[in-house]
C-alpha cells in the first residue's frame, strides 16, 4: 500500500511540475502537441484544448509535455521550426517555460508545509526536557501507570532522592541502576512548554540488558526533543508559513550540499555514499517508518518534502535536467546560440545515462539491503 501511495505521490508532482512547463508555454505562445498522463505508448487521446491533445499512456506513472520545437539542436532545425517553437522564442521566454516546473514544485512544498504546521503547531525545542511522548506496550512505564505528555523530574532510590533536569540525566541514573525498582518522579500532565508543577511518582523496575525487547529502553519510555506550539487561530497560518518558508529554504540547502558531495564522492572514485537511498529506499523507509499509520498530515508532509527534492534537484546545472537546459540558454549570451546548439544533445544525453546509471545503482543497492 504504501508503494501505491509512493507512486501516486510522485506522479502528482510530476504532473504538476510539466503543468508549470505547460501554462509558461501556452503564455509564451509555444505550440504545445500534447499533454500526456503516465509515458507512452500512447493509449487514447482524452480531449484537445486550445491546440494541445491531452493523452492518457500505458506507462501510470507522471506525465509530459511535448513542445513545438523544444529538441531543435541545430540552425537549420530552427529555420524550418515555426515562430511558435520553443526553440525559436527568446532566452527570457525560454528561461520562464523551464523555470515554471521546478518553481511549481517549490510553491507546492511551500504550501505544504505553511498547511501542516498551521495544523500542528510550530516546533519548539524543550531543550533537553525529559518529557515523555510514547510509552511501549507491557513495558515496566506501562505497567506501573506512567503516561506520555509527563516529564521525569527525578528519581527516589532507598531514601536517596535525585533530581534530573535532562534527558542525559535520565539515561545516566537508568544505565547505574539497571536490575532496581525505583520511584519516578514526574510532573504534568504538559501542554506545549507547560507542565502542571505537582509531583507524583510511580514504582518502576529498571530493566536489565538481557531483559529488553528490541527497540526499547530500560523503562519502556521514548522521549520527545519538541513541542508544537500553537498561537491564536487567525496569527497560526502566517506563522506555519513563515515556519515553512523557513524549512524550506534550510532543507533546500542541506538538498544542494548532499547532492554535490554526492557527485565530488562519485568522481573522486570514493564511490556511491552508503547512507544515499534511491526510489525503493524511499518507499521501504516510508513504509518501515509506518507512514499511513501516521495520518494525512504526515503524508501530507512526506509530498512536500519529496516535491522540495525534485523542484531543488531539476534546477541544478545538470545535463539532461531543467537546470542544464537554464545553463545552456545562459551560455547563449557568451558563445552564441548556434554553438550551443551543436553541443547540447550531446551533453543532455550523456547526463541522462549518468542520472539513469545512478538511479539503477541505488536501486540495486536498496533491494540488496532490504533482503540481507
Amino acid at each position: 500500500m504504501t508503494t501505491f501511495i509512493f507512486i501516486l505521490i510522485l506522479s502528482f508532482l510530476v504532473l504538476i511540475h510539466e503543468l508549470g512547463h505547460f501554462l509558461l508555454a501556452k503564455k509564451h505562445k509555444i505550440k504545445v502537441h500534447e499533454f500526456g498522463f503516465g509515458y507512452p505508448p500512447k493509449v487514447i487521446k482524452l480531449f484537445s484544448w486550445k491546440g494541445t491533445d491531452f493523452t492518457l499512456n500505458l506507462i501510470p506513472f507522471g506525465g509530459f509535455v511535448r513542445l513545438e520545437g523544444e529538441e531543435f539542436n541545430s540552425e537549420e532545425d530552427s529555420k524550418i521550426a515555426s515562430k511558435d517553437a520553443f526553440y525559436n522564442k527568446s532566452a527570457k521566454a525560454r528561461l520562464a517555460v523551464i523555470f515554471a516546473g521546478p518553481l511549481v514544485n517549490i510553491i507546492y512544498a511551500l504550501a505544504v508545509f505553511s498547511v501542516v504546521f498551521s495544523v500542528m503547531g510550530i516546533p519548539k525545542d524543550l531543550e533537553g526536557r525529559a518529557r515523555i511522548a510514547e510509552i511501549a506496550v507491557d513495558s515496566p512505564a506501562q505497567q506501573s501507570g506512567i503516561e506520555a505528555d509527563y516529564e521525569i523530574v527525578g528519581f527516589r532510590l532507598f531514601d536517596d532522592t535525585i533530581k534530573t533536569t535532562n534527558i542525559t540525566e535520565v539515561i545516566e541514573f537508568t544505565k547505574i541502576n539497571k536490575g532496581q525498582t525505583v520511584a519516578v518522579q514526574l510532573v504534568g500532565p504538559c501542554e506545549q512548554d507547560t507542565c502542571l508543577e505537582k509531583i507524583t511518582e510511580k514504582e518502576v523496575y529498571i530493566r536489565l540488558d538481557e531483559e529488553l525487547p528490541v527497540g526499547q529502553g530500560s523503562m519502556g519510555v521514548v522521549f520527545s526533543d519538541f513541542y508544537f506550539q500553537k498561537e491564536v487561530w487567525y496569527l497560526q497560518p502566517f506563522l506555519g508559513m513563515w515556519y515553512g518558508l523557513q524549512e524550506a529554504i534550510s532543507m533546500a540547502g542541506l538538498i544542494v550540499m548532499a547532492l554535490f558531495s554526492l557527485f565530488k564522492d562519485i568522481f573522486s572514485g570514493s564511490g556511491v555514499p552508503e547512507g544515499l537511498a534511491g526510489p525503493v529506499g524511499i518507499v521501504h523507509q516510508a513504509s518501515s517508518n509506518n507512514l499511513l499509520e501516521q495520518g494525512w498530515l504526515a503524508v501530507l508532509g512526506f509530498s512536500g518534502m519529496l516535491s522540495l527534492n525534485l523542484g531543488i534537484m531539476n534546477i541544478l546545472p545538470i545535463p539532461a535536467l531543467d537546470g542544464g537546459r537554464i545553463l545552456f540558454i545562459l551560455l547563449e549570451k557568451f558563445i552564441g546560440k548556434k554553438r550551443v546548439q551543436k553541443f547540447e544533445g550531446v551533453a543532455n544525453f550523456g547526463g541522462f545515462v549518468l542520472l539513469l546509471s545512478l538511479i539503477i545503482i541505488l536501486s540495486v543497492r536498496d533491494v540488496l539491503r532490504i533482503f540481507q
